[in-house]
This record gives structure tokens, C-alpha cells and sequence, in this order.
């Protein structure tokens, strides 16, 4: 891998309701141009026609200008494929809102589920007419040029890639924005494997690009970070041995679910899926919003 010289282009996509730019990178490798992401908007704002794109994972700010890149051959995991292909994402949407107990009948959800589902088609729809290779099918590992590091945590379907001395890391380490995390003990599995593969630079899905030294110390702080969230959360359910979802997000973020603040539930119920795991806690999950009880 180390072996190959490449040239790294940035392109940043910004797209409501993103605050922190979506980053893509047009990657130059001898004779052929591969597109990490897809970016948030519906046509990317590149420039180059990619030989290749390659997908980290299936949110919608990395994927968007699929529908409009139909030519290129797609690389992406299986578990990406499957959740765009077959409109899982809408179901994945509303699980969080049930969580937090949000109606699905409120007309701002309602506006929210059909920007995106329109979204989403595009996309599928785009899918549908491309060729897509899945996982180590893709030409450009089968020739060696790029390596795929499963990096789970983020999402279920997330993957890092390797091209020459750099990785290009999806939202698995972002600086300084903490990616949102539906699996906490797989995003450490996902760090620990970032870290100890060879490369030189690692390219975010947002913020600036990171040395080693950068990367190493990101990671310490988000580690820190969630050691500090899970012991609040800990606490809250502790001193009050039964409290709803709802009710645990205005102790913990002071304020309470909304369809605005989806991503700060998204990264709570990954933190309650943790301790569930660890048998720290039982979450009723029949009950909207969730009950959470200590063990």
C-alpha cells in the first residue's frame, strides 16, 4: 500500500440541516481519480469524473451525490448496501424518535421524514441503474491499491479506507466535533484499529485532515469524554432507580427529545445500548420514550 504516491483534493458540502461541512476527497492514484463520499448535496461540487467512488458508510450528509454520479462503479459494504437499497433508513429514523418518546405525527417529523425519504430514493434509485461492488469484490482492493478497515461504532456498516500512506476515516475520529455513536464498544474496537494500522494522514469526513500525534490525542479526549458521560448517566439512573429517556436527556444534555436535537438522542441511546450490554442497566424499550432502571 505504501507504495503508491497519491494526490488528496478536498471538496466541502454543506446542506440543511448540516452546521459542520460534509468533507469528500478526489484522490489521485497513477492513472485513476477515486472519490472518497459522496458528499451532502445532491450534485458534489467536483470536478474530476471519478473512476471509482467509495462509501464509508450510509448517512445521508456522505451519500447524496450518488444520484447524480451514476457512471462511476460504487464501492461500499454489504450493510451499506443493504440499508439503501432496501429503505432501511426511514425505519432506522423513526426507531429513534419512538425511543424518545417524539409522535411521528408531529408535523415538523413529518417534514423532516419526507425531505429525507426523498433523499434516500434519489439515492436508491441511483443505486439501482450504477454497478456496485460490495466489500472485497471492489477492483480497487482486489489490485491492491486500497484496503478497507471495518470501523464500526458510528454506524453499524461504517468502513475506514487505505490508499498509499493515508487513511480516509469516515466519521470514526473527527476534530474537534465528537462523532455521534450508536455502538461505543465497536467505535474503541474501530480507534484502536485506526491506530495501529501504518499511515501518514488521516482525512476526516469533517474538520481538518490529522497527523498521528493529532489522532492519538483525539482519540484520548473523546475516550475521557465518554468515560465522563457514561458515569453521569450512571448516576441519574442510580439516584432514581427508574426514569424515562426523555426525562435522563434533560439531566444529562438539559434539554429534552426533539426532532432537532436527534443527534444528542442517537448518541444517548448508543450510550444506554452500552450499559445494557454491560448489564448495568435494563431498558424498556415496549415503553415510548424508553424506561431506564438500574440492574
Amino acid at each position: 500500500m505504501g507504495g503508491y504516491g497519491i494526490n488528496v483534493k478536498p471538496y466541502k458540502t454543506l446542506e440543511f440541516p448540516l452546521s459542520d461541512p460534509s468533507i469528500l476527497y478526489m484522490v489521485k492514484v497513477e492513472d485513476k481519480h477515486i472519490l472518497i463520499d459522496a458528499g451532502a448535496q445532491l450534485k458534489p461540487p467536483i470536478i474530476e469524473e471519478p473512476d471509482y467512488i467509495l462509501i464509508t458508510h450510509w448517512h445521508w450528509d456522505h451519500i447524496m451525490g450518488i444520484a447524480s454520479l451514476t457512471r462511476s462503479p460504487i464501492c461500499m459494504s454489504s450493510e451499506t448496501f443493504s440499508i439503501l437499497s432496501e429503505g432501511l433508513y426511514t425505519e432506522r429514523f423513526r426507531n429513534v424518535l419512538r425511543a424518545g418518546g417524539i409522535s411521528l405525527d408531529e408535523p415538523s417529523v413529518k417534514i423532516v421524514e419526507a425531505m429525507f425519504s426523498e433523499r434516500y430514493d434519489k439515492v436508491a434509485e441511483a443505486l439501482d441503474r450504477a454497478r456496485v461492488y460490495l466489500d472485497e469484490e471492489c477492483p480497487l482492493v482486489r489490485e491492491g491499491m486500497v484496503d478497507i478497515v471495518p470501523c464500526h461504532g458510528h454506524s453499524i456498516d461504517h468502513v475506514c479506507y487505505i490508499i498509499g500512506d493515508s487513511i480516509f476515516t469516515g466519521d470514526t475520529i473527527l476534530e474537534p466535533s465528537r462523532p455521534t455513536i450508536i455502538d461505543f464498544e465497536a467505535h474503541r474496537d474501530s480507534i484502536l484499529k485506526i491506530l495501529t494500522v501504518e499511515w501518514r494522514t488521516l482525512y476526516p469526513g469533517h474538520g481538518r485532515m490529522l497527523n498521528r500525534d493529532t489522532a492519538y490525542r483525539v482519540a484520548r479526549e473523546l475516550t475521557v469524554s465518554r468515560c465522563r458521560r457514561v458515569y453521569d448517566i450512571i448516576k441519574v439512573v442510580a439516584e432514581r432507580g427508574e426514569i424515562s429517556l426523555e426525562e435522563l436527556m434533560r439531566e444529562i444534555y438539559g434539554f429534552g427529545p426533539s426532532i432537532r436535537m436527534f443527534v444528542p438522542l442517537r448518541t444517548l441511546i448508543g450510550y444506554l445500548v452500552e450499559l445494557e450490554k454491560t448489564k448495568m442497566i435494563i431498558v424498556d424499550r415496549e415503553s415510548s420514550p424508553w424506561i431506564i432502571r438500574m440492574r
